[in-house]
């Protein structure tokens, strides 16, 4: 599933489109390290399938699956632990944070 961002009128939140194939994105923290990140449309484990290869800014390759909750987008590993935290900016792009650090982070097609 891809995501996109529509706007109602209690604010932008995400909402899931189906495709037939993973999306590639670009995750980036402010000033560092950058990776591309894959976000499957297959559910697994309560959310759907994440693939994030080394090198990916410090704490995100443990990233396995991805899940939204209200209006954020979040990416965890197996124990459901919250790695990162995004929400929609517009135009196919995501802000957020690391959780362990609260590092400034990007998501973006």
């Amino acid at each position: 599933m891809a995501l996109a961002s529509t706007t109602a009128a209690g604010g932008t939140t995400p909402r899931r489109r189906t495709r037939p194939s993973s999306v590639a994105w670009s995750l980036a923290q402010d000033g560092g390290d950058n990776c591309t990140i894959e976000l499957k449309a297959d559910e697994w484990f309560g959310g759907h399938r994440a693939y994030t290869p080394a090198g990916c800014p410090d704490g995100f390759f443990d990233v396995n699956r991805w899940t939204v909750s209200g209006n954020q987008l979040q990416l965890t590993d197996t124990n459901n632990r919250i790695i990162g935290r995004f929400w929609p900016a517009g135009d196919g792009r995501w802000s957020g944070k690391r959780e362990s650090d609260g590092a400034r982070m990007s998501l973006n097609r």
